[in-house]
């Protein structure tokens, strides 16, 4: 059984980037911005619209994760750094042995995914072929 991340679990990690690593204040009680939400999650957990699968794997699940995240901006700060570490955490608490990640791979990667303007299949794809890797 996959255990999936949640939407407090998400806000707790965002909260976590933050402190250990700094930016701007968190603004208000969560720092989403306004107008943006958690709905995607809901989406990864059920996996399925109109009986068809949105995330064939693990891995587009947590690219899922990594693109909504920091694709979207849904944050005052943190996107990048917190959509990587949901997405990690979510390969390791399923059970996934992570290898160290390269730095400036890693760094690179993250940038290209919060500003790829393709569709977001595709970018979720790119994403699980990357995540994958780390595997």
């Amino acid at each position: 059984m996959i255990r999936h991340v949640n939407k407090r679990t998400i806000l707790v990690i965002n909260r976590m980037c933050w402190r250990e690593t700094g930016g701007l204040r968190p603004v208000g009680q969560n720092n989403l911005r306004q107008g943006c939400d958690l709905g995607f999650v809901d989406a990864i957990s059920t996996n399925s619209l109109f009986g068809e699968k949105l995330y064939p794997s693990v891995y587009h699940k947590s690219g899922a994760y990594l693109y909504y995240i920091t694709n979207r901006h849904i944050f005052h700060d943190g996107n990048k750094r917190t959509g990587l570490a949901v997405a990690l955490t979510f390969l390791t608490w399923n059970g996934f042995n992570l290898r160290r990640l390269p730095p400036e791979d890693t760094y690179q990667f993250v940038i290209d995914i919060a500003s790829n303007q393709a569709p977001t299949e595709r970018v979720i794809d790119e994403a699980a072929d990357w995540l994958e890797t780390l595997t």
